[in-house]
């Protein structure tokens, strides 16, 4: 397992959410694209590849979003020891609202909500308070 895959494993754990890794995919042309990762639950249908290199991806990145998948990709971790901190949490965090939620509605962890239902409160008129 690489270390970018090793790190999603890890927030995976921490947040709550599934993570395959490695990730091996089978398109619908026959062609198989390994990735560190795959969240199965957010970025489309069928989740989001999450690969440090572009070579295994490449000529098949326009094929992937009519297939479901959705793709990024992100830097290899400096360490091989995952740092879990507020700060990384709440990066990691804001990514996945990015990606967006795309498993069981029923599944949808809190957190993902959290920032929508924030967001509505501030579109929300205020209401004045008499004094």
């Amino acid at each position: 397992m690489s270390p970018l895959g090793a790190q999603w494993i890890e927030y995976g754990g921490q947040l709550g959410f599934r993570v395959v890794a490695p990730a091996q995919v089978r398109l619908k042309s026959g062609a198989s694209i390994e990735a560190d990762a795959l969240l199965p639950d957010f970025g489309g249908r069928r989740g989001i590849l999450i690969a440090a290199h572009f070579e295994p991806i490449g000529a098949l990145a326009d094929q992937l979003p009519l297939e479901g998948y959705g793709f990024s990709m992100l830097s290899e971790p400096r360490s091989s020891e995952t740092i879990w901190d507020h700060e990384t949490r709440e990066e990691v965090v804001r990514m996945l609202r990015d990606w967006t939620w795309c498993g069981p509605a029923a599944d949808e962890p809190a957190w993902m909500r959290d920032e929508q239902a924030e967001a509505r409160r501030a579109a929300a008129p205020q209401k004045r308070r008499k004094e």
